[in-house]
């Protein structure tokens, strides 16, 4: 029923138009889930590239505003507890940039133009999928 859908709004109003979309395993639940997932990583990354220094602290910050309000007491002491072992920044960098032409600035000038440009591109994408979502009223 699926298959001729090509994009997260047809799904979703697949799943609208069939009153499917609180069942069990909907891909309507799903995708709100992965929308709340990516503006976490979104806002983390935004964080970074704003000045924070401290990838622990952009994190815990962007689970603030995103995460934190849809987890329980218990998930959130959890994400707590795992940011004592969240790497700096300084070991994510290579994670992110594996290598880089020094005549472009520095290992952390150039990614930070790269997430710039990754969440420029990220950020419209997550709104008109939340458009849709309170637009049809489903849960946020």
């Amino acid at each position: 029923e699926y298959n001729n859908l090509q994009t997260i709004e047809q799904i979703v109003q697949f799943e609208i138009d069939n009153k499917t979309t609180t069942k069990k395993g909907s891909a309507t639940d799903a995708c709100m889930w992965l929308r709340r997932g990516l503006w976490l990583f979104c806002k983390f990354l935004l964080n970074v590239v704003n000045g924070e220094a401290d990838a622990k602290v952009a994190f815990s910050s962007a689970y603030d505003q995103t995460l934190s309000k849809h987890h329980n007491f218990i998930v959130r002491k959890v994400v707590n507890v795992m940011l004592v072992a969240f790497p700096s920044w300084e070991s994510l960098m290579p994670v992110f940039l594996t290598k880089h032409d020094e005549a472009e600035g520095t290992m952390k000038e150039v990614l930070m133009r790269h997430i710039k440009e990754y969440v420029d591109d990220m950020e419209p994408s997550l709104e008109k999928l939340d458009q849709f979502y309170v637009g049809n009223k489903l849960s946020w």
